[in-house]
């Protein structure tokens, strides 16, 4: 007994120095020069921080809601409400309440959930595997993972369905392994929970659950199932209460994403869109169509998994072990949400895909060490060398020249514009005219505002469509200057000496996107 407490101890020690040494390494890649890159917040970024900081501040939402479970959005003009999931909401907040409202402050939150889908990999493919270096495969995978990666660093809720997700196939294996009932409560609690995490998860976190009841039945190992079904329904019964107070929710819903509509794509498009997300080259090379959610130069998962997945689903068939089936049959459904939004191949709506690729990767990587245990040094230096060379090929282009290839679906440099004018106003409050052509611009300057400090200038600022010479002297105006025909009543009034031009607001690559003008005196 003293011999295995001694060995439990020292196996102990050696998890915690890994989990440590995980949770240092994926927080400083993740962390590093947050408000650099991405570029610069997207509208749904700034709405998020908007909400999250009046929850700080507070308590309450925007709309006057004391501790809402859902939130509405009313900021992009859309027809039908939209309701964003209260995860990131609450942990935004919960950043806010020790950090000032900042880029990096917002997207502070998907690093934290980074960090943790990292090690709850580790933890998992420990538990699953029992043999640490296809747990450190597993971890490294995801670590530099380029959707992985560049999800955890947005302030959007993408990612945060994966640490429940992970939790829930933890506490699964854990009952599976030992039929203690508080397990296989976790493992559902995890999913009841991870409901109001994103969107996508309103579907998968319920199919998830009947996958839960397919591998205990399979296993025999139904006889705890009220444990699950209690884990799962202390959360949701809140949804369900929520529901019948706000029943226009799903009304709201099919109108925010035109689900409804006569204009949707057909059996055979929803198919090919499907196959896009399973696609070899929409998973291992380029990752999708969408500039934001994706570089373009690398796919969803690190490209030695081309190798390594396929490997893994072939060994969960053959073998017919209902957990490994479970794996890919999650692999499958994550992509369902996705196609329904008749969108083209952004990884964004199906982020799931991301834990039960890099299972079945690590899986694979293990039916190699089986097979041929002499080769596992080998093998372990050889990933680590490709993907260490990928990943840095590909961070180099994500702070380098994806800043300038992705600024026009960042909505480009309005920050920079807001910031001219702010610092013109000298601390005074002088008129303020945003352009109605920029896209959200409202909202982009109530965040400045409170970023800053200024709100006295939210009273006095107007919107316009054309450069008005009428403007009180002293008024500071936004035009944004991709609009040819703005930019050159912007230009004529600054030639007339009516306007002075203060300052030309320049992307990356040296063109200007808006123009900043002072309304001389008379």
């Amino acid at each position: 007994p003293g011999s295995r407490t001694y060995r439990l101890s020292a196996m102990s020690r050696s998890t915690l120095i890994a989990v440590m040494v995980l949770a240092a390494v994926t927080a400083l890649l993740y962390g590093y020069r947050l408000s650099y890159s991405p570029i610069y917040l997207t509208p749904d970024e700034i709405v998020i921080g908007l909400d999250a900081h009046t929850l700080a501040t507070t308590g309450h939402d925007l709309r006057g809601r004391l501790l809402p479970v859902y939130f509405q959005i009313e900021e992009f003009r859309v027809a039908g409400k939209i309701w964003y999931q209260p995860a990131i909401m609450y942990l935004t907040a919960a950043v806010l309440q020790v950090a000032p409202l900042t880029a990096a402050a917002i997207r502070t939150p998907a690093v934290i959930i980074g960090v943790v889908d990292v090690v709850l990999m580790f933890l998992l493919a420990r538990r699953l595997f029992g043999r640490s270096p296809s747990a450190w495969v597993a971890a490294g995978l995801l670590l530099v993972s380029p959707a992985h990666f560049m999800h955890s660093r947005f302030a959007m809720d993408y990612v945060y369905p994966l640490p429940f997700i992970l939790g829930w196939l933890y506490g699964l294996a854990t009952y599976l392994e030992d039929r203690r009932p508080r397990a296989l409560a976790g493992a559902t609690l995890c999913l009841g929970v991870g409901f109001y995490s994103y969107i996508t998860a309103v579907f998968l976190m319920p199919a998830f659950l009947v996958l839960t009841a397919l591998v205990l039945w399979r296993r025999g190992a139904i006889e705890h199932w009220r444990f699950g079904v209690i884990g799962f329904a202390v959360p949701f019964a809140i949804f369900v209460l929520w529901v019948g107070l706000h029943a226009s929710v799903f009304a709201d819903t099919f109108a925010r994403y035109g689900l409804g509509s006569s204009h949707r794509i057909g059996p055979v498009e929803r198919f090919g869109l499907y196959w896009r997300y399973l696609s070899p080259s929409f998973l291992f090379f380029n990752g999708g169509s969408q500039l934001v959610f994706s570089s373009r130069v690398a796919g969803v998962f690190p490209v030695v998994t081309a190798l390594l997945l396929p490997v893994g689903v072939i060994v969960a068939i053959r073998r017919a072990d209902p957990m490994r089936l479970l794996w890919v049959a999650g692999l499958l459904l994550t992509a369902f949400p996705a196609i329904l939004l008749d969108e083209g191949s952004a990884i964004n709506r199906a982020m799931g895909i991301v834990p039960f690729g890099v299972l079945l990767s690590a899986a694979g990587f293990d039916a190699v060490c089986m097979a041929r245990p002499r080769l596992v040094p080998s093998l372990v230096a050889a990933l680590a060398v490709v993907c260490v060379v990928q990943f840095a090929w590909f961070s180099r282009d994500y702070f380098g020249d994806y800043r300038s290839r992705s600024a026009p679906w960042f909505q480009y440099n309005i920050r920079g514009g807001l910031d001219a004018i702010v610092e013109r106003t000298h601390g005074s409050v002088r008129p303020v005219y945003l352009n109605d052509a920029i896209r959200w611009v409202d909202s982009y300057w109530k965040f400045h505002l409170r970023a800053v400090g200024r709100p006295d200038l939210l009273p006095v600022t107007n919107g316009f469509t054309h450069v008005d010479r009428t403007v009180p002297a002293g008024s500071l105006l936004l035009v944004p200057a991709t609009d040819p025909a703005l930019s050159a009543e912007a230009r004529a009034a600054a030639s007339s000496g009516e306007f002075a031009l203060v300052q030309d607001i320049v992307e990356p690559d040296g063109t200007v996107s808006f123009i900043v003008l002072e309304r001389r005196g008379a």
